[in-house]
């Protein structure tokens, strides 16, 4: 077990002599730019800390010698509105580093939780949680992680911030004030903030990605040792080998257990019910996430258009999921569907969804299986975080006969109105049939957690759309009841 971080232990004189000048390491680290641009592989590093202690001052110098075509800063400070209408993670999820990228994170995912010394248990433990899955998924998607903790006693901290008040008080532009004040508060309980970044620098010491704390007392010194240690761990990142594509490993997971639905009643009043919950769902400020997965002819987009019909379209959006572009290829593949994760109030509906890694790319062997193998916690971790930005994440899996495949298939071809659904995919993953099927056991057993799945016999697709719309009805129902029970509750 990893010993505690303690700040305050930190040596500011604890540097190691170096004779090498900043142009030699700055050179250094651009030729591993270019090593790096030219892989497949990605570093991020992180630059956190006290306010004040040169955080601007330690990028400009990382980057000096870098082709700026080829890097990217990302700057976080407070939420806006947009990105407080998404979860904790959407605004770190869209920056991430993609294949052959340097990002340089001027401040991070740890900027709420660095400020939230007052938080009560649960939003502090959710904010470990989610920081830990967003590391924790890049380093598996070929990213280096490198973080750099900036750190300065309170005495050389009181100089560094009298410093900035005299500045900003010369310049009096907007925001002034208010910077003044963010500046000052860790100073006025400096005590109470270093016990804090304790213990949240030591909750997130993972041993892959640890942190690496830097006294800037001297900001020179400062900034070789993190050239050094980016340039050292950046070689190390470039000389590993490739995993091994092993074949994935048999399982012996259960078969699947679709609920037969009951005979269909009228959906318009379903319907009605249906628009009517959205719009109150948007008063509310509930997000939710509905997933459709399925056999291919299972009814799914019958049953989105049904689902859909009374709803105010300017608060739902479907999400269609084709096969990934080039640049959401160069990207973590789970990137791309936090461009479609709704904001408080809307709701967004997977036509095919995040599950395609274990199913079409699984079967096709699209991806290597190691990767697919760590998909399964991977897409758990990730719904356990929407659930926890009180996200309501719907799935359903329709599944059908092999038999009654084969028909919808041939009525596909006869029907000139529906021939276009129909491609030479189709029958292919029809001749997959028994692939799919283990594969989506194998999901529903593995996945069926924070989000339990609701699998539903399509082979009727009257009975599976009245099943279902009442299912989402009832969900959406029984979120606004808890939603009001809390309400009265707070």
């Amino acid at each position: 077990m990893k010993e505690s971080i303690h700040l305050d232990r930190v040596d500011p004189e604890g540097f190691p002599k170096d004779g090498a000048s900043f142009k030699e390491l700055g050179e250094e680290l651009a030729v591993l730019q270019r090593a790096l641009s030219a892989s497949r592989r990605s570093a991020l590093v992180i630059i956190d800390g006290w306010e004040c202690v040169g955080k601007g001052k330690l990028l400009s110098r990382l980057v000096r010698d870098l082709d700026p075509k080829h890097y990217r800063v990302a700057l976080f400070e407070a939420p806006t509105s947009r990105e407080r209408a998404h979860t904790f993670l959407w605004r770190y999820m869209r920056a991430a580093p993609g294949r052959g990228d340097l990002v340089f994170f001027d401040r991070s995912q740890y900027y709420e939780i660095l400020r939230a010394l007052e938080a009560d248990r649960a939003t502090y433990e959710g904010y470990l949680a989610d920081i830990r899955f967003f590391e924790r998924l890049l380093v598996r998607d070929g990213t280096l992680v490198i973080k750099f903790f900036l750190h300065q006693t309170r005495a050389d901290l009181a100089g560094q911030v009298a410093k900035r008040r005299v500045q900003l008080t010369a310049e009096a532009g907007p925001g002034a004030q208010e910077e003044l004040v963010a500046n000052a508060l860790p100073l006025a309980y400096y005590e109470d903030h270093l016990a804090h970044y304790d213990r949240v620098l030591s909750a997130t010491d993972f041993d892959w990605a640890p942190w690496q704390v830097l006294n800037t007392r001297h900001q020179k010194r400062a900034a070789k040792a993190a050239l050094r240690e980016i340039t050292r761990a950046l070689k190390a990142h470039l000389a590993q080998p490739d995993p091994a594509d092993d074949p994935l490993p048999a399982g012996n997971y259960p078969p699947l257990d679709p609920v037969k639905p009951k005979a269909p009643e009228d959906l318009a009043p379903l319907q009605k019910d249906l628009g009517r919950l959205l719009k109150a769902l948007h008063r509310r400020q509930i997000p939710v996430v509905i997933v459709f997965e399925g056999t291919d002819t299972a009814g799914k987009g019958g049953t989105i258009r049904r689902l859909t019909r009374q709803m105010d379209p300017r608060g739902f959006h479907v999400a269609t999921v084709a096969a990934p572009s080039q640049a959401d290829l160069d990207r973590h593949y789970l990137g791309r569907f936090y461009r479609d994760f709704p904001e408080k109030g809307h709701l967004t509906i997977f036509d095919r969804s995040y599950y395609g890694r274990v199913l079409v790319e699984r079967v096709e062997g699209l991806t290597p299986t190691e990767r697919i193998s760590q998909a399964y916690d991977e897409i758990v971790a990730m719904e356990e975080s929407l659930v926890r930005g009180q996200v309501l994440v719907l799935k359903f899996l329709l599944v059908i006969d092999k038999a009654v495949q084969n028909d919808r298939l041939i009525d596909r071809a006869k029907d000139p109105d529906k021939r276009y659904k129909l491609t030479d995919e189709d029958w292919r993953n029809y001749n997959k049939y028994e692939a799919y099927t283990e594969a989506m056991a194998e999901m529903v057993a593995r996945t069926d957690k924070a989000v339990p799945w609701q699998v539903v016999d399509a082979n009727s697709k009257p009975e599976a759309r009245y099943h279902i719309l009442k299912a989402v009805r009832d969900a959406l129902a029984g979120a606004l009841a808890e939603s009001e029970d809390d309400c009265i509750c707070n």
